[in-house]
């Protein structure tokens, strides 16, 4: 079944009209309108979390200490990123909210996440200041990692 959304707008801030044949955009409102399912948050802490360090040889922290010892700054720029990544994936999971995209993820979960780890603003200060050396950005990185399993783990014994 095909569905057309026709979005009217006079600016980008300013919608006219909306044409939805197929209520794809209902039924997309709908969907995000329900809780936050709890095997989709574990199964994504899980998995990033794994990612990010918990895997041994091949996660994205041992990579990343590899591409330094190696002085690959391309590398270890291209894997902070993905850890981070993977950071924020776990961060909204822990909060049960819906990944918002890629732009401004600190400032919207300063705003938007009732949980945090600890240090959070500090520690993405730091991580990304120019002057920050790679050893201290390996070990922000490895501090960041606990925090948020140490966050993760608080949440899941305050469950049981």
């Amino acid at each position: 079944i095909s569905s057309q959304l026709i979005v009217s707008c006079k600016k980008k801030s300013e919608i006219l009209g909306i044409y939805d044949s197929g209520n794809w955009l209902s039924s997309l409102r709908n969907m995000v309108q329900k809780e936050y399912p709890l095997e989709l948050r574990d199964n994504i802490v899980t998995r990033n979390l794994m990612l990010m360090k918990d895997k041994p040889f091949s996660s994205y922290f041992d990579q990343i200490c590899k591409a330094a010892m190696r002085n690959d700054m391309v590398s270890i720029n291209h894997r902070i990123c993905a850890f981070m990544a993977s950071y924020f994936d776990v961060l909204f999971a822990i909060n049960r909210i819906f990944h918002p995209g890629e732009k401004r993820l600190v400032s919207f979960a300063l705003n938007n996440c009732p949980v945090l780890p600890a240090m959070f603003k500090e520690n993405f200060d730091e991580l990304f200041n120019c002057g920050t050396t790679t050893q201290r950005r390996i070990e922000l990185l490895e501090t960041m990692f606990n925090a948020i399993k140490d966050t993760w783990l608080a949440i899941r014994n305050q469950e049981k």
